[in-house]
This record gives C-alpha cells, structure tokens and sequence, in this order.
C-alpha cells in the first residue's frame, strides 16, 4: 500500500462527486482504488468544506460515497487506513481558517471501505497445496491450486520449482490456462531428482519464474519435511559391453539393469559414446528396462569416424541423469581400441 497527496483536479481527470477542491487527500490502496478524503470546493475554505469521503475504482471508473467526518480536513490533513478497514484522520485547516490539531478514528466507514477494497484488480492466485516424492522412482508430484478470482492466461505454462533443503533440483509443468477455482496435478518433467538417505526439507515453488501476474505472490511455496531409507528400490544401469566397427563407424553396447527396480515407464535409455574424452555420438532405447534385464544400444546419432591409431572409447549409461538409480558411480565403461 503506498499513499499519495496531489492536486485533485489534475487527478485521473474524473469528475468528484462533491466537487472537492485542492486540500483534500488522496491514498492509493493496492487494489487500485483511491480514498479522497475531504477537502472543500474553494481552496481552504470552511464555508465549502466537505465532510463525506469517497472511494474512486480505477477497474470501473465509478466513484462510491463513503463515511462522513465529524470534523473539517482542509490544507494539510492526513489519513491512515489501518488493518481493520477503519481510517485515521488528522489535522487539516492551518494555515487558514481551522486548525485541527486531533485525529478521528473513522469506524463507521468501515463496511463501504471494505466493500471497495475487495472489488480489486481481477487476477489469479496460484497456491501449492500438496506436495510428495517418491523415492524410488526420484520424482515429485505437487498439487497447484488457483485461488484467485480468474483463470491464468492462456498459453502460458503453470509451472512449479522443486528444492532439497534449499538447493533447486528439478521442474515441472503443465500447460495454462488454469481456471479460478481449479487444481491441477505437476510431476517433475525436468528428470528425477534423488536424495540421499537421511530427513530432508522437500519445497514446491509454483511459477518459481514469475510467468504470471498474481494476486498474492506470498504464497506460492510449501515445504515438508521427508525421510529418505535405504529401503527404497531403485534401478541401476551399467554398461557390460562396448565395441566399435571401424568399417561402419558404428557403436554397439549392452548396458544391463543390475537394480532392485526397473527403470521409469517412458523415461528412455540413453548412453553416450566418446573417443579419448571427447563425446561423439549417441544411442537410446525406449524403456522401461526390467530389473536383471539387459538392453543392446546402438548408434542413433550418426557413426562416428575415429582415426587410425589406438584410443580409448568410452560408454556412459544414463549420461544426462534421466533415471535415478541406487549407484551413480558405475554408469561408464571404458575400453583400449586399435583402428587400421
């Protein structure tokens, strides 16, 4: 909330109901609505001085009658709108004809205050009101509800941040508009996330990247504490073979499941090829791979030409972290080849 004091008759060129002159004062509440408080038809003039305040909506360009004062406000008057809806007023007159050296708590404007105070802008209000993690599969799953008094805009995504004791770790989302009202559920379309055993603090953050004008942008986390056993299944991929066609330029390997779990359903398999270090092409395949199972991947993205000479080729599972798996440390393998 943030208040204002200015000439009334330059203000937003409408038209006051009491014809209130300069004198008066104006506060701008963050609903976008403006209390004008007295003030007089001349300046500084109690024969015209106006005792009921009034209420301009900025939405609807309409000015609404308020309270009316016990005492004249003229030159240099203030007011303070305070938590209850009920104003503060004080002072007013000097120099000139008054000088009001009192304040008056005004309670019975308190209901057409009120009133204009919740017409306010229309806007959404997105709010997490569940959050869980799995953490054998590594994903989360949150709830976003729009409690707010319109849908959010079309074609912009609703999405939400998740953390680990402070730390963002992954994202979800899911296409707008959401109606007032509404709930929706959000995984984590970034990838799985995993924690280690032991309690953490787990956070939602909804629109984390500020895509959306709110209402209220205070409420948009919600935190839980979790904790994370040894208990919990998971996959774990590893490479048991690799080799290299020098006629084909082609990669072949077999990376096998050695987990307690399979992998996620519709989450790929995926292994990246390199040569001395330096990335070269890629396979994948459609999981889930079962747990025991094994998988032969190839070269999807393209051969790959390696120099005459002896190198050092190399195969990593799961390179860009799809899957959360019980180990990460034995995704590569790694193998000494001569090309002719």
């Amino acid at each position: 909330m943030k208040s204002v004091r200015l000439r009334v008759s330059s203000f937003l060129g409408a038209a006051l109901r009491n014809g209130m002159q300069p004198g008066g004062f104006t506060k701008l509440f963050s609903c976008l609505c403006v209390f004008v408080l007295l003030g007089a038809a001349a300046f500084n003039d109690l024969t015209t001085a106006v005792y009921q305040s009034e209420l301009y909506n900025r939405l609807t360009g309409t000015w609404t009658l308020g309270a009316t004062a016990a005492n004249p406000r003229l030159y240099h008057n203030s007011s303070l709108l305070l938590p209850d809806g009920s104003v503060l007023t004080a002072g007013g007159g000097a120099p000139g004809p008054v000088n009001e050296l009192n304040a008056v708590l005004n309670t019975a404007g308190v209901p057409a205050v009120a009133k204009i105070i919740s017409i306010g802008p229309s806007l959404p209000d997105l709010i997490p009101t569940s959050l869980s993690y799995d953490s054998p599969t590594g994903l989360f799953t949150s709830v976003v509800k729009n409690q707010g008094t319109t849908a959010t805009p079309g074609g912009v995504v609703v999405g939400v941040a998740y953390s680990v004791d402070g730390a963002y770790c992954t994202w979800g989302a899911v296409q707008g508009p959401l109606a007032a009202g509404a709930s929706v559920t959000i995984g984590s379309d970034g990838g799985p996330c995993t924690i280690a055993n032991g309690t953490h603090a787990i956070t939602a953050f909804a629109d984390d990247v500020d895509r959306i004008v709110e209402l209220d942008k205070t409420n948009n986390q919600v935190s839980q504490t979790i904790t994370v056993s040894g208990s919990g299944q998971l996959p774990d991929l590893i490479p048991t073979s690799l080799s290299y066609n020098s006629a084909t330029d082609v990669f072949t390997s077999v990376v096998k499941n050695q987990g307690a779990a399979a992998t996620p359903t519709g989450v790929v398999i995926g292994v990246a090829y390199s040569v001395d270090g330096a990335k070269c092409t890629w396979g994948v395949v459609q999981g889930p791979l079962a747990a025991g199972a094994s998988v032969t991947i190839g070269s999807d993205g393209g051969p790959c030409a390696i120099a005459s000479g002896t190198h050092t080729i190399t195969i990593f599972a799961d390179d860009v972290d799809r899957i959360a798996e019980s180990n990460k440390n034995n995704n590569m393998l790694s193998e000494q080849i001569t090309v002719p």
